[in-house]
């Protein structure tokens, strides 16, 4: 499950436990007619980048997201990340 808190860029996740975690909306990558947020978390202890699929809104104009898990689209889209902000992969 994902709730985007309308007035930040950020994005709350829910872990198989149910516990929420907060993550930074880095970037937003355009792939064909498919749209990607790569983000990054705010939760202590964690330190790895998370790629969700945007599906749209639902019948209350809230976005929908899909975690990815597909190793090939996670590449593309971190590489593109990558190359998008070449300061921070020095």
């Amino acid at each position: 499950m994902s709730k985007r808190v309308s007035d930040e860029n950020l994005l709350i996740l829910q872990d198989e436990d149910g516990s929420e975690i907060k993550f930074e909306i880095v970037d937003i990558i355009e792939d064909g007619l498919d749209s990607y947020a790569v983000l990054y978390p705010l939760t202590k202890g964690i330190n790895e980048y998370v790629i969700v699929k945007y599906l749209g809104t639902d019948e209350y104009d809230e976005e929908m997201f899909e975690i990815v898990y597909e190793l090939d689209i996670i590449e593309k889209i971190f590489e593109t990340y990558k190359n998008n902000h070449p300061d921070i992969f020095k």
